[in-house]
């Protein structure tokens, strides 16, 4: 039998209908290395069923992960999970070159990526946490100061040059099932924003009446907001009409150059359409960040010597100057590519190819790992409680 602890603390609350305790994403990420390492690729029997089924999401609501083992046995099962990892990879001359999940240590890959990809949402629940009991965590960022910006105008735009997209990856080992399979897409001219939209315009914007401007609403986002009274991000609050965010160490005064974090789809939307610009789509926006540029996830592991913390591309991709601060909405639904095939198991993207939005670039929080051009992240129009901004583009008239 496993102990449970009732939900006394910040780490096994649920702060958000959406989103796990920090303690569940603990236990989740050792039952998905155990499984894809140990008894599919080991041939090994499940030494931890009770924990396979808790820290299951597919078996185990989000409202019933509050009753959680103590932190010190979930500390200890991934201690027990990890360790013969560690020795394998250390013992391992190469990996396969077959069919095998082992082929070129994909598996592998995919295994860190997950944990990379927890990590950030950890830090997503952190942020939702009053700051006393958040400040009980680390907190690593991997963008120096947070998420700072150098004074930018998120209204200047450039121009984009019409031109075919090889839109997604072939990478063996550095992509996920939803960046396959690599196909051509043909892109007309337009322009994108160099910058993201910084807290200092979208002040602008909320003071100029955006959030009753109806006519710059879809219709699904005007119910929406009125229903929850959204009239600011989600991350700021007004003290006696001094606006402050959430950063790192707390609450702050409003830094009007960073760039704006925690809006919904539908809030990017509306800012864009009530400004006369949209959101770029999915093959714009990874055309712009890779127009003259040659982007390669293992090259540059390679080159850093394994070392994943200080993997980085920087802060400029392809014309998207400052890339990777904030996730950037785009205009296009999350759905498949061609020839798309659900890959380890159908769970990971399949089920929300429905009524999710893709986003594009990373967060200061995001693992290096993740931020490539061709990475795909997801989520329902009306999610604010990601670390997510707006990036805005426009047609080319003339």
């Amino acid at each position: 039998a496993i102990a449970h602890s009732t939900p006394a603390n910040s780490r096994s609350r649920q702060w958000h209908p959406s989103l796990s305790p920090v303690q569940w994403h603990l236990g989740h990420i050792g039952i998905v290395e155990d499984f894809w390492i140990r008894q599919h690729c080991w041939q090994q029997s499940d030494r931890h069923p009770s924990y396979s089924l808790l820290f299951d999401p597919t078996r185990t609501p989000k409202w019933s992960r509050q009753t959680l083992p103590p932190l010190t046995d979930l500390l200890n099962f991934l201690q027990e999970v990890r360790q013969p990892f560690l020795r394998w990879l250390h013992e391992l001359d190469m990996f396969p070159e077959n069919e095998s999940l082992l082929s070129c240590g994909w598996i592998v890959a995919m295994v860190l990526q997950h944990e990379c990809q927890h990590q950030e949402t950890m830090q997503m629940v952190r942020y939702l946490m009053p700051v006393d009991e958040a400040d009980e965590f680390e907190v690593k960022s991997f963008l120096d100061d947070e998420i700072a910006l150098a004074p930018a105008s998120s209204s200047e735009f450039v121009r984009v040059p019409a031109g075919e997209l090889w839109q997604g990856s072939d990478d063996p080992v550095w992509s996920l099932d939803n960046e396959r399979s690599p196909h051509r897409v043909r892109v007309k001219e337009f322009a994108i924003a160099r910058t993201p939209v910084t807290n200092a315009g979208y002040l602008d914007w909320m003071e100029s009446g955006g959030y009753e401007r109806r006519e710059a609403w879809s219709e699904a986002g005007w119910i929406w907001k009125t229903q929850q009274r959204i009239s600011h991000p989600i991350h700021w609050r007004d003290r006696g009409g001094r606006w402050q965010q959430r950063s790192l160490s707390g609450w702050v005064d409003l830094i009007p150059d960073r760039p704006v974090m925690g809006v919904s789809w539908y809030e990017a939307d509306a800012y864009a359409r009530s400004l006369g610009y949209r959101l770029p789509t999915e093959s714009e926006w990874e055309r712009a960040a890779t127009l003259d540029r040659d982007w390669d996830a293992s090259a540059c592991l390679r080159d850093r010597g394994d070392r994943f913390d200080e993997l980085t591309w920087g802060e400029t991709k392809g014309v998207l100057e400052r890339s990777g601060c904030v996730w950037e909405w785009t205009a296009t639904p999350f759905h498949p590519y061609p020839e798309f095939r659900p890959f380890p198991y159908r769970e990971y993207s399949e089920p929300w190819f429905d009524d999710h939005y893709s986003l594009r670039g990373g967060s200061w929080a995001t693992h290096p790992l993740l931020r490539r051009p061709t990475f795909r992240n997801w989520y329902e129009p009306q999610v604010r409680e990601i670390f997510a901004g707006i990036r805005c583009a426009k047609e080319i008239h003339g």
